[in-house]
């Protein structure tokens, strides 16, 4: 005999941008929906808006979506409709993410939150004045192993932080002669750059771990300043191939970080490494279970060296509503964990912070590129 089961009601989401992290997005509430057990309500995928008829028909059907436009202000302006899902180029970012707000509608929003500080000012001071719940997408927050090691760092397991060393690489710029439209960040009025692009994560990962910081000192470098378009005309790089900056953060820790889009052989080499005075502990985002830790003060000497923590355990951050040990995790779980902290945070009427990003997060980590970039005197030529 079936139980009469009490429905939950329905919160409705529209996804603005039906690219790669539109189904990225998409595929996190419904797997929000039943994985999680904690929330009143549904996430329900009622709208997507996109460019191109061909690939929205497909990803309505692939989501169950009833309906698609291409001009995202329906969606916006749909009265019916209590989640915007921004993942647009970032140039597109602001527009929406004001409108929503004044209409009192909730708003996540992909990283980089803008192309410009000025713009991700202009939205937080939005999000701020809405009182609705806000959030910009860093998902590394919203991995087992980076939050133990910000659990480790918080509890002073590792001491006095001394130094931390982030580099976020890629290579799909190392070959001077592929077109500039398959060089990452490169090309377009949406080029971010490696700074801004790559940056905001090791930006914002540094400042969830071990605090506020501010630049020392920059360096910028183009290495391909011209490449071809694909149709062979001749196109002026504007942007950064590769960043490095010295910050300190305000405990007085040291930080070098740097990213590239011109490392050959890195596919997503996200890493960092902290060093303190009772130990260290180090990541890498191709190895995402793991965290290595050093406390030598809990090994025998004859064990001493770094240990690999399998971030797997029930008792480990984020991991009870996930499988059993060491039946590991992968990158996409990072943004279902950070979808659903997004959700519970609705659910609840508290903010994202400190374990989410909000957008005051999102618009520090783009005014702190603006600044290693001023540090460094790089300057932005227009493209031919």
């Amino acid at each position: 005999m079936k139980q009469n089961v009490k429905k939950k009601h329905s919160l409705k989401i529209g996804i603005l941008g039906n690219g790669f992290m539109g189904r990225m997005r998409a595929h996190a509430y419904l797997t929000v929906a039943h994985i999680m057990d904690d929330l009143p309500f549904v996430p329900e995928l009622v709208a997507v808006s996109g460019l191109d008829e061909k690939s929205l028909e497909a990803f309505t059907g692939d989501f169950n979506i009833g309906f698609y436009t291409k001009n995202w202000a329906d969606i916006v302006d749909d009265e019916s409709i209590d989640i915007i899902n921004i993942c647009l180029p970032e140039n597109l970012h602001a527009e929406p993410a004001i409108r929503a707000l004044e209409q009192g509608k909730h708003v996540f929003c992909e990283k980089a939150l803008a192309l410009d500080a000025a713009s991700a000012l202009e939205m937080t001071r939005a999000a701020e004045q809405s009182g609705k719940i806000n959030m910009c997408g860093m998902n590394y927050r919203f991995l087992p192993a980076v939050q133990l090691a910000r659990d480790l760092i918080h509890n002073g397991d590792l001491g006095n932080i001394y130094t931390m060393h982030a580099c976020y690489f890629q290579e799909s710029g190392h070959d001077p002669y592929r077109p500039v439209e398959e060089v990452l960040y490169a090309y377009g009025e949406n080029a971010l750059g490696s700074a801004r692009g790559l940056g905001s994560h090791v930006i914002d990962t540094c400042r969830f771990l071990l605090g506020e910081m501010s630049v020392l000192n920059a360096c910028f470098k183009t290495f391909v300043p011209e490449r071809k378009t694909k149709s062979g005309d001749l196109y002026r790089v504007e942007v950064d191939d590769f960043a490095s900056m010295t910050v300190e953060f305000e405990t007085g820790a040291i930080g070098m970080l740097s990213t590239s889009k011109v490392a050959a052989g890195r596919k997503n080499w996200f890493r960092f490494e902290i060093n303190g005075s009772k130990g260290s502990l180090e990541f890498n985002l191709q190895d995402l279970n793991t965290l290595r830790v050093f406390l030598p003060d809990r090994s025998p000497s004859q064990l001493s060296g770094f240990t690999d923590i399998s971030v797997t355990e029930k008792a480990h951050p984020l991991m009870s509503p996930w499988w059993p040990p060491a039946h590991n995790l992968g990158w996409e779980h990072s943004h279902i964990n950070e979808i659903h902290h997004f959700l519970y945070s609705i659910a609840n009427n508290q903010d994202v912070g400190p374990s989410g990003a909000t957008f005051h997060d999102g618009y520090r980590a783009v005014e702190l590129v603006e600044q290693a970039e001023s540090s460094s005197g790089f300057i932005k030529h227009p493209a031919l």
